[in-house]
């Protein structure tokens, strides 16, 4: 009987794991859980994480959502377009640079990226009642979702769209 290559490093893996001891320095340094904290004392989720450990999410008091970042031990919490409303961080890429939304004045969920901790709005689409970036890369390529209410009673229809050098594009289905 042959054994390929793959087969035999399979093997050679799963028998190593079983007679590693649950209790080895290995396991104990590859599982650790962090609590992150909160911002005033509610609750948090974190929804990112880049390669230098820098976590980004939301925070909640009192019925209101608080974007953050967490490093090193300590959560900062970022500024809103309105410091009464929500806004929530969605992620964070290896520059340190945010994509999330943000409430403004008038109560339109705009999206927003934070550079160094300020906050830049990024702009309407012609359909958009709603808008938040989900995603952005190294390239601060920003993808988000857009949404509009329209007709009675009124139905949401959204897009994604793409923001980079601060320019938006709708993605169009099937292109």
């Amino acid at each position: 009987m042959k054994i390929s290559v793959a087969e035999l490093t399979f093997l050679t893996s799963c028998f190593i794991l079983a007679i590693l001891p649950a209790s080895s320095s290995w396991a104990q340094l590859t599982n650790s859980v962090t609590d992150l904290g909160s911002l005033d004392g509610g609750a948090s989720s974190a929804n990112d994480i880049n390669d230098l450990g820098q976590v980004v999410g939301v925070s909640f008091l009192n019925g209101v959502r608080r974007a953050y970042v967490w490093q090193n031990g300590s959560m900062v919490r970022l500024p809103g377009l309105n410091p009464d409303r929500n806004s929530t961080a969605s992620a964070i890429n290896n520059l340190g640079q945010v994509a999330g939304h943000s409430i403004d004045i008038s109560y339109q969920d705009k999206a927003v990226m934070w550079d160094n901790g300020a906050l830049i709005e990024l702009g309407d689409l012609p359909i958009s009642d709603h808008m938040g970036a989900t995603g952005l890369n190294d390239l601060t390529q920003i993808v988000g979702n857009v949404a509009a209410l329209t007709g009675i009673p009124p139905f949401q229809t959204g897009r994604g769209f793409l923001w980079e050098s601060g320019c938006q594009f709708a993605c169009k289905s099937g292109h």
